[in-house]
């Protein structure tokens, strides 16, 4: 975890635990620069499916850098919709 991450954490009352079940049953989205996992109700149903409870983690997303580092993490009701959309490029 980064040193800014490390802050955020403790600022926002995420703690380890909650980390380690977004990274193991949050659902992944690619961005450019970074990977966010994303634990919300969908997530949460699918881990109590296969045993597990992670509504502690209910909607909490982790930015990871490609290297796999977490640079920043927070809470909120749904994935940024810049990380969801699929931009399409527009041909000159």
């Amino acid at each position: 975890m980064s040193k800014h991450a490390r802050y955020r954490s403790a600022q926002r009352n995420i703690s380890p635990r909650v980390v380690r079940a977004v990274l193991r049953f949050g659902r992944l989205i690619r961005g450019r620069d970074s990977e966010v996992f994303f634990v919300g109700e969908r997530e949460v149903n699918r881990a109590r499916h296969a045993g597990v409870e992670i509504a502690f983690a209910r909607n909490t997303q982790v930015v990871c850098g490609h290297d796999g580092a977490v640079i920043t993490l927070y809470r909120t009701n749904r994935p940024m919709r810049e990380w969801t959309l699929h931009r399409r490029r527009r041909r000159a």
